[in-house]
């Protein structure tokens, strides 16, 4: 089941963890173990990416695959040079091709004065 509207509001240059639990269309969580799981950050949705973090690398943590959590951490890096409003989505890959779309939603970022 895609959450929409998982909106978040962060500074720019902060690091930051977003903790996610996925859910099917039943409620139920979904396994992501042996899944490949995508977060992208882009201006709008049809823009080109801006961020993107995925499990096989650094940047999306599995913290409990069978139960269906994972996190994904943003350095200062990522949102450093960004100030506005930008689309998010996250998207699990499985082994049998499947892929689905976790949420969708909007970031905002702010800027700071430090």
């Amino acid at each position: 089941m895609t959450i929409q509207n998982a909106d978040v509001i962060l500074y720019s240059g902060n690091s930051v963890t977003l903790h996610v639990t996925t859910k099917s269309h039943e409620g139920s969580r979904i396994d992501l173990r042996e899944s490949e799981i995508f977060w992208a950050l882009a201006k709008t949705v049809s823009d080109e990416t801006l961020v993107l973090k995925e499990s096989a690398g650094p940047g999306i943590n599995l913290t409990d695959a069978e139960n269906g959590e994972f996190e994904i951490d943003l350095v200062p890096a990522d949102s450093e040079s960004l100030l506005g409003t930008f689309y998010h989505e996250a998207e699990v890959h499985d082994l049998d091709g499947n892929e689905t779309t976790i949420f969708t939603g909007q970031v905002t970022i702010k800027e700071t004065a430090i």
